[in-house]
Formats: C-alpha cells, structure tokens, sequence
C-alpha cells in the first residue's frame, strides 16, 4: 500500500506526508495487511485493567466503533501499526508535530490514539523481565495511561482517550529509561543543564546556587522566552575563581537572589553530583492526588531501586515541574503541590514560551488563556487565579537529597 494512498484516505496533510516518508517502505515490506492484534478486544481486555482509566463498559462502545473502522479502512490499519512501529520499536523517540488526526475517527480520535498507547505494554513488560526487574514496575507503568484518559476527557466533553502528542512518553518505558516508583515516575540521565547546583560540606552542610544561563527577572523568576530581553534583570552565571565558585544563591523560597553572589571554597565545598552521575528527574503522572506521604514513600523506594537494579547511587533527584509553580503556595496553601514544595529544596525552573505551562494537564489544552473557560475542578480555578494575579503560568525547580527523607 503506498503512502500517497494512505495520505489520501486519512485526510492527512502534505506535511505529514513528508515526515512519514522516509519510514514508510521500511514498516511497509514488514505488515501483514490485517487489523493490528494491539487493537483487538482480547489485547484491549487483558492490559486495559492496569491503565485503571474510567470502566471499561464506557470506553468498550467507542473501541468497537474504532474497531470497525480498522476493519473497513485497511488505510487506517496500516496506519496505526505503521505508528505502533516507529513510536515503540524503532531507536530512539519518535516526535512529530506535522501529524494530523485521521479523518475517518471524528470524535474517537482519542480512542485510537489509547490503542496506540496501550500497544507498548508488552515491549514494557519485556523491558523489565530483560533487566531483572519485579513485572510490578511495568505494569505500575501503565497507570500514566489512566491519568492521560482524564485530561483528555476535560478537554473532550468527557469522551475518553488520549493526545497523541503524549504517546511518544511510554518509548522511554520501552527502552528503560523511566520507571514508575509508586506515585513518582524518574527519568533516567545525567545532571540535566536546568538543575540548580548544589554542594555539600566535610560537615554535611549544604549550599545551592542557580544554574547558569537562565533569564532572571527581578523577581528571582525565569521569565519565558516570549518576553522581551527589556524584563530580564540578570543571566545567572557561575564561574570558577582559583579555589571558588562563584554565582547566584538561593532563597529559601526558591528565588534566585539576582543581587547577591555566593563564593564557595571548591576545598570545603564539595559538588552533590558531577555531570556524569545518574540524576534522574522527577516526573508526576497526572489523574491521581499526590499526598506527600506517597511522594516520600516513591522517593524512599527510588533511591533503593536505582542502587538494586541499575547498580547506581543517586545522588539526588531533580524536577522541574509546573506543579512546582511557587505561586501554588499562595493561591492553594493547604494543597499537596505546596505540601510537596514546602518540603524540599525549591529553585527556578524552565519554562515555556507561552506563560501558560501547565496549563494541557489540567485542561486538556492550551488553547486559549485559563480564564477564558470556566472552570470545571478545583485545579482549574487555582490556576485561573494565579492567572488572573500574575498574568502567566509558570515553571518551577526543585532538588531533593537523601538526607531530606531522613527528616
């Protein structure tokens, strides 16, 4: 079947066209011609237990009529194991923004992209049986899929699916570089360039400053890179002198303190990691509450998987997060996002370019400006507050050392 034909019947843009086709041939002499066995009920039935999304009695209507599609659209088939195959089984990860959805899926768009989703799991499964690693783990990997179900369905008129832009998470599972530790997922890499530095004494003291090259406004705040160089207070730096590193400390709450420098004697001061080591990041699935006991509980695990399965100490773990926004300790004070600020090392954190980060996992888009819906959870009409005060949405940073479980 040639893609032109595919393109064609799908209603896809010359764009996606493009972007398909240098992988067409090449999943193309490999298909068999049937509807993928992904997409059948037996598949469906036996893994959809773990995504724990809404009862499968609600979804099961909207499968079958996908389901049918596949069957009278074999152009449809090939596409979804044609995606099935580059998404999850070719190197690395696939990204591909050209892609548009199907036209022949109106509003089960989302339903098959879940099938699509749901098809990594048995290349997760066989990930950890590879590694020596509790299926357990896998399968806990599955429930991200549930909390992609519910974001999808604010933004839906509560018809369950998933984006498609999110599929492309679950490869990391696949190639076993994320791991789903209770309530936490952590991403595996070294030191990332975003994460503040962090340095500890002979005596366990412990000292943090900015990392560098970041856009600070005057607030201690990155500030995105729509807004104009004019509201950039300082770039944050640091630099080596002789025996010290110099650049621009913390506060307590997580600001860059832009009119200060903290001098640290390399001989007394020691780095918590060096940009080799395995620092995983922090990654919060969406769908659930995060109580901090769950997070502490993840945290503590964490650090004993890493040192048990992929023989590696971690010297700590890293996020950057628009949970992590320091606005959410003024706005929601008794909520876990400011519990789980509150509670350990806060920093500026990267954000996006548009001031509305965040805003896709609590409303299922980012279309327009929060306050331009109403709003339909308690989340919601937090961010439409932060909004409404402060014009944008933002990112922030955290660290977390293994001493801080301790306390």
């Amino acid at each position: 079947m040639e893609l032109r034909r595919v393109v064609s019947a799908l209603g896809l843009s010359e764009a996606a066209y493009c972007a398909l086709h240098p992988l067409w041939e090449e999943f193309h002499s490999r298909w068999d011609g049937g509807v993928p066995a992904f997409a059948e009920t037996p598949f469906l039935e036996k893994w959809y237990p773990l995504v724990h999304g809404p009862a499968w009695e609600e979804f099961l209507p909207r499968v079958e009529a996908v389901q049918g599609l596949l069957r009278e659209t074999p152009e449809l088939s090939a596409y979804l194991a044609f995606l099935h195959e580059v998404t999850y089984r070719r190197p690395g990860v696939f990204l591909c923004g050209a892609l548009t959805p199907p036209v022949p899926l109106g509003e089960n768009e989302g339903v098959f992209n879940f099938m699509l989703g749901l098809s990594s799991a048995p290349l997760i499964e066989e990930n950890c049986h590879r590694r020596g690693i509790p299926l357990s783990y896998a399968h806990n990997a599955l429930r991200w899929i549930g909390g992609t179900i519910v974001i999808y369905k604010l933004a839906h008129n509560d018809i369950p699916g998933m984006t498609f832009s999110q599929t492309h998470w679950l490869k990391y599972h696949v190639d076993g570089r994320l791991y789903r530790i209770g309530r936490l997922e952590y991403l595996m890499h070294p030191y990332p360039e975003w994460a503040p530095l962090v340095f500890r004494s002979d005596d366990r003291r412990v000292a943090a400053m900015c990392a560098p090259n970041l856009r600070l406004g005057a607030d201690g705040l990155v500030v995105h890179g729509g807004v104009p160089d004019s509201e950039v207070k300082v770039v944050s730096f640091v630099r080596e002198e002789g025996t010290n590193v110099i650049g621009i400390p913390l506060d307590s709450e997580g600001h860059a303190r832009v009119g200060e420098t903290l001098t640290l004697d390399r001989r007394e001061f020691r780095p918590v990691a060096s940009p080799w080591d395995l620092v995983p990041s922090v990654h919060i699935p969406g769908g659930e509450r995060m109580p901090l006991a769950s997070v502490e509980e993840s945290l503590r695990e964490a650090f004993a998987f890493f040192r048990k399965y992929c023989h590696r100490e971690v010297p700590m773990f890293v996020c950057n997060s628009w949970i992590l926004n320091p606005a959410l300790r003024k706005f929601a004070p008794e909520g876990n996002m400011a519990a789980f600020q509150r509670r350990f090392h806060c920093a500026p954190g990267v954000r996006g370019n548009d001031g509305r980060d965040g805003m896709f996992f609590a409303f299922g888009h980012q279309d327009t400006a929060p306050t331009d819906q109403p709003p339909l959870t308690k989340l919601q009409q937090v961010l439409q507050q932060v909004y409404a005060a402060e014009g944008t949405l933002r990112t922030g940073a955290m660290y977390i050392l293994p001493e801080d479980l301790a306390r």
